[in-house]
């Protein structure tokens, strides 16, 4: 199978899954035909993997946020406003805190768990 990211050769580790998520347009990765598998991610990206992934299952989902918006860290004009509010309207990413989504930090294994139980577990 040719790889889609240059950075993700077949000999990979990570080869099949990363190959899988290109196919299902959950990633573009990170530009110049790259993956970055080894790059920390923001909560706001994964939030935009999520959503996507989310969306993938039902066709009919959409990523318009909903009319509120959740958290006063992330503004509507904000990269990953969209994603960020359909992962809180799922009821599959919280906040930092009880007002923050806190969108530029790093996110833990823990918290990537946390968020992917609460995605295959919610019906969309």
């Amino acid at each position: 199978q040719t790889p889609v990211f240059n950075d993700v050769p077949p000999t990979h580790p990570h080869f099949r899954f990363v190959q899988k998520h290109a196919e299902l347009s959950v990633t573009q990765g990170c530009g110049n035909g790259r993956f970055c598998p080894d790059q920390i991610l923001t909560r706001g990206e994964l939030a935009a993997l999520l959503a996507r992934a989310g969306a993938r299952v039902t066709p009919a989902a959409n990523l318009y946020p909903p009319a509120i918006q959740y958290f006063q860290d992330v503004s509507q004009a904000a990269p990953f406003f969209a994603p960020i509010q359909k992962m809180r309207q799922w009821g599959i990413a919280n906040g930092c805190d009880t007002v923050n989504y806190c969108p530029n930090e790093s996110v833990t294994r823990a918290q990537i768990a946390v968020m992917i139980v609460r995605a295959l577990l919610t019906p969309y």
